[in-house]
């Protein structure tokens, strides 16, 4: 769902988040979409901090609740 040209960290942990946030394509839609604006208000690139941000936001928007694991 990040196109290219997005300007994004180079140390994402994308299979991370994907073991933690099970959604479907629209709320993972939603959820980059979400970390872009995210890291745009705050004038960075895309990050993990962003992506997780936004996966969690997502998530409650969902009804759903995920816990750290340690």
């Amino acid at each position: 769902m990040l196109p290219a040209s997005a300007p994004v960290d180079d140390d994402l942990e994308l299979d991370a988040l994907a073991r933690k946030y099970m959604m479907g394509g629209g709320n993972i839609r939603n959820a980059v979409l979400r970390a872009a604006f995210l890291a745009a208000d705050a004038n960075e690139r895309i990050g993990n901090y962003h992506l997780r941000q936004a996966a969690q936001l997502e998530y409650e928007g969902m009804g759903k609740l995920a816990v750290q694991r340690d």
